[in-house]
């Protein structure tokens, strides 16, 4: 009784899961799965394209054996650098990368910005101007990046975070993600992206199905270079890349072959004089401020030399010591200041190289504490540079491959021109300042004429319908009158003979000074 309750509950467990699971041509039910297997089987084309389905499986045990920072020497590091140039396989240098990321604080800020920076901007989506674009492509490209809807147990990445990881191809040379493709809204849409490990893709060497082994006696081959694929972590065989399941983010900061190429690559030697001199900079603050402990002692004592210096270390935290009869203890001044530390000078120095080459500060980088406005407009313009050049990199990925592979997926008649296709384009956001906008209107406007229409749309504010309930414009006060017309408008209608008669023909009268000067001390006293 208690195996059969037990497979009943299996069973069930096991509709629920399939309930729970992603569509795909084997599960979804009915209609349904007619159609998803048609979308699929039509995504293949008659030019037999490679599966949508799920390529790679990265096995998390891999990542548990990457190196520490411990075994980073300056030997291993040039070792390393220089494997990149000759190796078909970028593995060490990412892993290299890697360890960086996880000691080097100021090398994470500066990349979180830049990418936040890039991801930030207004990302639209645009056709083509002068050419007939591809009728329904723009729609795709909108769908695609607002309808992915990752898996975050199986490190499923939207559009943001796949941004974000082919932005890592910007500063370590390269960066690679596979597309799981879903049927909704009517076509084959990216359900979400996964990071492939390096240890998956590498160099080809020695001609196509050749092996890694083989490659000191094969000749060189028209294919050298190529980037290839290895569908699991074992593999000594490389092949081609499937069309439409991967996004291959290479970059390179000079000329020739992507291997070694990358950014990064600069601040390898600086992370490492980082590292090293960060441990001596604690050991260094351990003793700062203490007196140096001198001791003689006689010769001919056994052991004398070892037990002094077991004391001499205990006195730094006990503070007291108990030497043998005979020895001579000192006590010499220590360091007052740590300010021309070497070790300190080093870590700052990796430092401003770091903002250097990531960001492109340039004036705000040395000026300490001191600044104004004109070095701080300086900052933001390099800044924003560097900003505009990832994330244009980031948007060629996309029109390069990302919406190739939309309108190859779901629009028949392929291949299509690349011209008419629409693209991805992002932009700074626009900061206004009202205020100023307000003056610059008003002076205009007491030149030329201007649209209602661009005005109201201008200052993003709604034109009124008729029958609106309506303020304004709210009219200008009227000017003050001068004095002379308010003694005028009491004085003029006054009998000739009477006080107020007397006074106006008194001061219409006066020289015009003195006029003057009675009429100023009227307002004075109107106040």
């Amino acid at each position: 009784m208690r195996k059969i309750d037990s497979r009943a509950a299996r069973c069930r467990a096991k509709r629920r899961s399939e309930k729970n699971r992603p569509a795909t041509p084997q599960n979804a039910p009915g209609r349904f799965k007619r159609v998803l297997a048609q979308g699929l089987a039509e995504a293949a084309g008659p030019n037999g394209r490679a599966p949508l389905d799920k390529i790679l499986l990265p096995h998390a045990r891999n990542r548990w054996a990457l190196p520490r920072a411990a075994g980073m020497t300056p030997d291993a590091i040039g070792d390393i650098m220089a494997e990149a140039l000759t190796s078909t396989s970028p593995r060490r240098e990412q892993e290299l990368y890697d360890v960086m990321f996880e000691t080097w604080p100021r090398l994470v800020k500066n990349t979180t910005d830049l990418a936040d920076a890039a991801i930030g901007l207004d990302w639209s989506v645009m056709e083509p101007e002068e050419i007939d674009p591809i009728p329904g492509a723009a729609e795709l490209a909108r769908k695609a990046r607002l309808g992915m809807r990752p898996d975050p147990l199986a490190d499923g990445q939207g559009w943001e975070g796949t941004s974000r990881g082919l932005l890592q191809g910007f500063f370590r040379g390269i960066a690679v993600h596979e597309i799981d493709w879903e049927y909704r809204a009517g076509g084959l849409m990216p359900r979400q992206t996964r990071a492939v490990p390096t240890w998956h893709y590498g160099w080809r060497r020695g001609g196509p199905g050749s092996s890694i082994a083989a490659q000191s006696s094969v000749p060189p081959q028209p294919e050298d270079g190529r980037l290839v694929l290895y569908r699991d972590a074992w593999s000594r065989q490389g092949t081609e890349f499937p069309p439409d399941k991967f996004l291959v983010a290479v970059r390179k900061v000079c000329a020739g072959h992507p291997s070694g190429g990358a950014l990064l690559r600069s601040l390898a030697w600086w992370w490492a004089a980082q590292s090293f001199s960060a441990g001596w900079l604690l050991s260094f603050a351990q003793i700062f401020g203490q007196p140096f402990r001198w001791a003689t002692y006689k010769l001919g004592q056994p052991n004398i030399k070892e037990q002094l210096a077991a004391l001499l270390e205990a006195m730094g935290a006990a503070g007291f010591g108990v030497f043998p009869e005979g020895t001579t203890l000192e006590f010499r001044e220590a360091a007052k200041s740590g300010q021309d530390n070497p070790q300190k000078a080093v870590i700052d120095a990796g430092d401003r190289v770091c903002d250097l080459l990531l960001l492109g500060q340039t004036l705000t980088s040395d000026v300490g504490d001191s600044g104004s406005l004109a070095l701080g407009q300086e900052h933001s313009r390099v800044r924003g540079d560097r900003v505009d050049s990832a994330a244009a990199w980031l948007a060629a990925i996309y029109n390069e491959q990302l919406v190739p592979s939309l309108a190859a997926l779901n629009i028949p008649g392929g291949p299509h021109d690349f011209a008419r296709l629409p693209y991805f384009e992002p932009s700074r956001k626009e900061v206004r300042d009202a205020k100023a906008m307000i003056e610059r209107d008003v002076a205009f406007l007491g030149a030329a004429p201007v649209k209602k229409d661009w005005l109201y749309e201008r200052h993003d504010i709604p034109a009124p319908e008729p029958g609106d309930e309506v303020i304004g414009p709210i009219a200008a006060p009227p000017p003050a009158p001068s004095p002379l017309a308010l003694l005028q408008a009491t004085s003029a209608s006054a009998p000739p003979n009477s006080r107020d008669g007397l006074l106006w023909r008194a001061i219409t009268r006066m020289p015009a000074e003195t006029r003057a000067y009675i009429l100023e001390q009227v307002r004075r006293l109107g106040e």
